[in-house]
């Protein structure tokens, strides 16, 4: 297929709206670091990354191409630049179709992150656009759309290499800070390089402005990567130099879309993102990365133990920089075990996920769900019938040693993160955000949390209908007078709210009620229980108010008042005990205990005590 090009000028006059129209599918956004559809419906993100698609990287297509630029180039040299697209044009056809994205979403995933670089939208030769520079976007936003697959679009190559790695466009080798020209390169260079970047996310947030499928930017894809921790700059000086190019990025963008998620990336940990308060970043999303080439068959159990440092990092953070978090890389390596027990640690901590990737060369196995057989060709010595045959094949298979696996973990998309309603029960395992040595557990005696240790917390996200005071009963065990927690404290977003001291226990699974009180106002709120001086295992905990107060709150307007424990009401009600008999009595007397109260509008469960 011949290729034209267009300015930019022609471009953003010509393809400024485009959208998937979807009643059923929501466009997202962040409140009080959740993530929700339109509907207020809290999401949790499962994906894979459509590595090597619009990136080639030859490791994983099996062909010898070093990196992107250098297979454009080399295509270009060797057989003109028509022919060297329409080369390009056969393998993006072949690599990912709709079949692959109905694999996808037989996986039971709802989001795909797409990298792309700024080679797929200009020209390389002179940075000029292309007229089709969004032909695959619209084509994988537009099926994923009809899949009810979010997209993520991620920047993976910036103009002149953010990283001077291969998956960048630019494999600088042993020099890959020197060609990083994206920060690294000359006064002029940087400056051409940095603008361009911009220019990109402003026709991109044009083009996709108020479309549903889209999930997020992705603004950049592993700033500095290898040489993170030996480069030329300081820690402060990097920070900076990354932090300064988001902020201009979301503050472009968001001139154009202001309700899109925009994601920034830490390379490699919380400590190189900035709390977003600090820059005024609303609707945004955390991403990290994580790979442990060492233990490649988790005989240590490294690749575990390595992925909870990284979440435990990230927890630390999530009260101060309250967003949600994306694991958007990662790959467990060869133990399929370590694949279950990574998967369930990234659901337990609330982490949303991608892995890498959804398809790879079949030699390098558990790196892609799906693997896929080779012609290993060389392009700079390949003919252009070889090239076009490599090319063109591309049908994959299940990788069994993961794919149920995966799938099964893509079940926690059904269980979204929701904040659970006071008064009433707080369930001990549906914690938001705990500390990295809190586990669940179960025993006979029911679910509990274990492992707190000193300044161990767990945090619930609930939420109160009215303004008023509670009274907290905590189901705590502290059985070894040695080891024992002597206190705990609550806060409520992060204001401490109350403290009291800890009852030893006859053992580590007999529970005794520890009560507090405190005011919790109307609305959604992070409730964290934190462990002082030692060890303690936690239980339910129940939320409840004394029983004039929910009468005074909810049933005032309704003839409904309680004397003493005696409840009064008129015909208007209907109250029924909690095994659902009927005990509704003009005039009459309630025996303490649990009870629903019915009226026309709606069903409110009191304590009578």
């Amino acid at each position: 297929m011949k290729k034209l090009f267009l300015s930019l000028s022609i471009l953003f006059s010509t393809l400024n709206i485009f959208g998937v129209n979807n009643e059923n599918f929501n466009q997202l956004h962040i409140t009080d670091g959740i993530l929700y559809n339109k509907l207020d419906s809290a999401i949790m993100l499962r994906g894979t990354n459509l590595g090597n698609w619009l990136v080639q990287e030859d490791w994983m297509t099996g062909n010898t191409c070093k990196d992107q630029t250098s297979m454009i180039n080399t295509l270009i040299n060797r057989f003109g630049e028509e022919t060297a697209e329409e080369l390009i044009d056969i393998w993006e056809e072949n690599f990912i179709t709709t079949t692959d994205l109905d694999n996808i979403k037989e996986i039971g995933m709802n989001v795909v992150r797409v990298p792309f670089t700024w080679m797929n939208l200009l020209k390389l030769s002179d940075r000029s656009w292309k007229v089709d520079a969004f032909e695959r976007l619209d084509w994988v936003i537009e099926e994923c759309g009809k899949r009810n697959i979010w997209v993520i679009l991620d920047m993976h190559g910036c103009p002149g290499s953010q990283n001077g790695s291969d998956h960048s466009g630019v494999d600088g080798g042993n020099n890959k800070e020197a060609m990083s020209k994206f920060w690294f390169g000359t006064t002029e260079e940087v400056t051409a390089n940095q603008t361009l970047y911009y220019t990109l996310w402003d026709s991109i947030a044009t083009r996709y402005k108020n479309n549903d499928v889209v999930m997020g930017f992705d603004l950049m894809n592993e700033p500095f990567c290898t040489y993170r921790y030996n480069s030329s700059k300081t820690e402060s000086q990097l920070h900076q130099m990354l932090w300064t190019v988001y902020d201009n990025a979301y503050k472009r963008i968001r001139a154009i879309d202001p309700d899109r998620i925009l994601i920034m990336e830490a390379t490699w940990d919380p400590i190189d993102l900035p709390n977003p308060s600090t820059y005024g970043w609303t609707n945004v999303m955390y991403e990290y990365h994580n790979y442990l080439y060492d233990d490649y068959d988790n005989a240590e159990g490294r690749q575990i133990t390595n992925m909870q440092t990284k979440v435990n990092a990230i927890n630390a953070k999530v009260s101060t920089y309250k967003v949600p978090s994306l694991m958007g890389e990662f790959c467990y390596m060869n133990n399929a075990k370590a694949w279950e027990t990574g998967l369930e640690l990234l659901n337990d901590n609330n982490i949303h996920w991608t892995n890498w990737s959804y398809k790879v060369q079949y030699y390098y196995g558990n790196w892609g769900i799906f693997n896929f057989s080779t012609n290993n060709i060389d392009i700079s010595t390949a003919s252009e019938s070889q090239i076009r045959t490599a090319f063109a094949i591309r049908t994959g298979s299940k990788n069994s040693t993961i794919y149920n696996t995966i799938k099964a973990a893509t079940s926690y998309i059904k269980e979204p993160i929701v904040p659970t309603e006071i008064p009433g029960k707080i369930d001990c395992l549906k914690s938001t955000n705990k500390s990295g040595t809190v586990s669940k557990n179960k025993s006979s005696n029911g679910n509990y949390l274990g492992g707190f240790t000193n300044g161990s917390y767990a945090e619930y996200k609930i939420i109160s209908e009215k303004d008023t005071t509670y009274t907290f009963s905590i189901l705590l065990a502290a059985g070894d007078t040695q080891w024992n927690a002597q206190s705990f404290t609550v806060k409520l977003n992060g204001k401490k709210v109350a403290e009291s001291n800890i009852t030893g226990s006859t053992g580590w699974e007999n529970f005794i009620p520890h009560e507090v009180s405190f005011k919790v106002p109307q609305g959604t709120h992070t409730l964290r229980i934190t462990m002082v001086g030692g060890a303690c295992n936690l239980s339910d905990i129940t939320a409840t108010f004394s029983v004039s107060t929910a009468l005074t709150k909810f049933f005032e307007q309704e003839k409904v008042y309680s004397i003493e424990g005696t409840i009064f009401c008129d015909n208007a009600f209907k109250i029924y005990n909690i095994q659902g008999c009927n005990v509704t009595n003009l005039n009459g007397y309630l025996k303490r205990g649990v009870y629903i109260v019915k009226t026309n509008l709606k069903a409110y469960k009191i304590l009578i005590n």
